[in-house]
């Protein structure tokens, strides 16, 4: 499930004044936002490489952020860092985790756009714990690899069985092998459904772009 979250914003007109045999040049169309990603737990930036290369093939400046996935507080510090280096408006994208994270990062006059894939949508200060406890667990989670040093990561098998059922086993091995574990204690819109696993930006690539493109055409 993609969710779109806008806000609208006011583009200046172009102009073309001919006078006296002077010409003036139109004025420069609104800059069109860029994009920032926040992936999800059990994976880094990576994550979007088939989806990056469709946005910058339209001329779209995309930011993947690299969570430390320590805690929301580090997740969002990292993803407004990103936020603040953009020279304009920002389209906010975030993956699973990374749906808390924009909620709290994207709060700032920059970002016009919230574009949840496949995430968790809180309201600002609602525990993201909360959105689910009256749903059974997702199966992957009750079979966590949780290392000595506190880190939680999902085995080969799992992953491709339980988190990306729907993608290429080579593929889903390179995502095992990529993943960002998480530290244990880690914890308006509009709606586009697709018939995925919880990867849709690595089996429907198209179609996630598109939902971030218009994201983008709207928030000019």
């Amino acid at each position: 499930m993609i969710r779109r979250s806008t806000s609208t914003s006011r583009s200046d007109s172009r102009l073309l004044r001919v006078a006296a045999g002077t010409w003036s040049p139109p004025a420069a169309a609104a800059e069109q936002p860029s994009v920032v990603i926040v992936h999800g737990a059990f994976a880094d930036g990576s994550d979007w490489a088939k989806v990056i290369p469709l946005l910058q093939a339209k001329g779209i400046k995309v930011t993947a952020v690299q969570n430390s996935l320590t805690s929301l507080a580090d997740d969002v510090a990292a993803a407004k860092r990103a936020i603040d280096n953009q020279p304009g408006k920002v389209v906010l994208v975030g993956h699973s985790w990374g749906g808390t994270v924009i909620t709290e990062a994207g709060a700032g006059d920059k970002v016009a756009s919230l574009v949840y894939v496949a995430a968790f949508a809180p309201d600002v200060g609602q525990a993201t714990s909360d959105l689910g406890k009256d749903l059974p667990p997702a199966p992957g989670i009750t079979k966590l690899t949780v290392e000595k040093f506190g880190f939680a990561s999902l085995s080969p098998a799992v992953l491709k069985e339980d988190f990306a059922q729907d993608v290429p086993a080579p593929h889903a091995a390179v995502m095992a092998a990529t993943q960002g574990p998480i530290a244990v204690k880690a914890s308006g819109a509009k709606t586009t459904e697709l018939p995925t696993s919880h990867v849709p930006q690595q089996s429907r690539p198209e179609d996630v772009a598109k939902v971030i493109l218009d994201a983008v055409a709207a928030s000019k």
